[in-house]
């Protein structure tokens, strides 16, 4: 196969260590995830037919027919895979995060940190085993049926990593998986510059508890009511101060900045939209917001790399389902170390990293080949290997 990516100066200490950062990355699933062996394989065994998935965008039965290698069957992987258990990846994985990131971020240091929602298509059918999993939403690669993951990642150029993954339960309200984030920064030790959510978290309880938590943050304006609706039209003004109501008893303030997205339409008509964001602890002009809330949508293209990255299956289980997405979100977040620590411009002044140095189709020939030298220590295409 080879590795294609460019030989630089700068990143010939990285020449030679595929092998070694697949393994370090197989052994660190494995220190924070029980998986039981299953007859001869062992745990190591089905995390690399896991990763070599990921790699082929295989499924487990797919995996299972690749000629030459000793690879689980997918009754042995399922075997291993269905004793996973959800409350350990729930505790464990953010641990598995942190480990990944080597330090690229720092305790005592503030950053933009951001929370989105990413789907995941499912075909099948609800039943007892995945009804609080399974989630509705718009049309999306024709079904309307998700398993949803809500992510904690930071903004930051150049180090924009996955912090934390959490499975979107219907039982579960959205303030808990945000009150589970905010946990989980302040342990880690680092300070919150502002945080950035979608509207999708627009609501009294996520508002309420953020400004008492002294949280900085912005987020879009769910615009419903006639009189939200009718602030957001008033062109005279630029801010205001709203009420959310919890019931007659409980009002929220919240402060807006309102703007006019006005876009010219093909037929020369210009369709004018109101919109707003609301703010609260950072005292920015609405240029600077809009500036800084752009930065979340760059996430976007990283979470499409990580789709290219996540094992095929149709399986119901809502427990593997979430390791085979821990899986995926940790490869990306090796990637973005790997560009940082060994893809970047030895000069002063700020760091300058181009992907296309490294990029992630290369990133993923690598590891492909790393995984057949694990396993034989030969070029040859073979797909997946083993660690012994």
């Amino acid at each position: 196969m080879g590795i294609k990516y460019q030989k630089l100066s700068d990143s010939s200490e990285f020449i030679g260590k595929e092998r070694a950062t697949l393994e370090l990355a197989i052994s660190s699933i494995t220190d924070h995830i029980t998986i039981l062996p299953c007859g001869t394989f062992t745990p190591e065994d089905i995390v690399s037919t896991t990763v070599g998935m990921a790699m082929k965008r295989y499924s487990p039965t797919a995996i299972c027919k690749v000629p030459n290698q000793k690879i689980p069957s997918a009754t042995t992987f399922w075997t291993c895979v269905n004793t996973l258990d959800y409350d350990e990846l729930l505790k464990n994985s953010t641990e598995l995060f942190r480990d990944s990131l080597h330090q690229l971020l720092k305790k005592g240091e503030s950053y933009t940190f951001a929370t989105d929602e990413v789907d995941d298509p499912f075909y099948g059918k609800k039943v007892t085993e995945n009804e609080d999993f399974v989630v509705g939403g718009k049309p999306k690669k024709s079904t309307c049926f998700f398993y949803r993951y809500i992510t904690l990642y930071t903004t930051m150029r150049n180090r924009r990593v996955t912090l934390a993954v959490f499975p979107v339960q219907n039982s579960m309200s959205k303030l808990f998986f945000i009150q589970q984030i905010v946990k989980i920064i302040r342990s880690e030790g680092y300070g919150i510059r502002v945080f950035l959510l979608d509207r999708g978290f627009f609501s009294w309880e996520i508002f309420h508890y953020l400004q008492n938590e002294k949280i900085p943050h912005i987020m879009p304006v769910k615009a419903h009511g006639k009189e939200l609706i009718g602030l957001l039209a008033n062109e005279e003004i630029r801010q205001f101060t709203y009420s959310l109501n919890k019931n007659k008893e409980t009002e929220q303030e919240i402060e807006i900045l309102r703007y006019t997205d006005s876009r010219c339409k093909k037929d020369g008509t210009v369709k004018r939209k109101h919109r707003g964001f609301v703010v609260f602890g950072v005292d920015w002009s609405l240029l600077k917001v809009k500036r800084v809330y752009r930065s979340r949508f760059a996430i976007e293209s990283s979470y499409r790399m990580r789709n290219i990255v996540r094992p095929k299956t149709s399986t119901r289980n809502p427990v593997a389902r979430y390791f085979f997405a821990i899986v995926s979100f940790l490869l990306k977040n090796i990637w973005v170390v790997l560009l940082f620590e060994h893809f970047r411009k030895k000069q002063s002044g700020p760091i300058v990293i181009k992907s296309e140095w490294f990029r992630f189709d290369a990133f993923i020939c690598c590891m492909q080949d790393a995984l057949i030298v694990i396993r034989n220590g030969t070029n040859e295409d073979l797909g997946i290997v083993q660690v012994s």
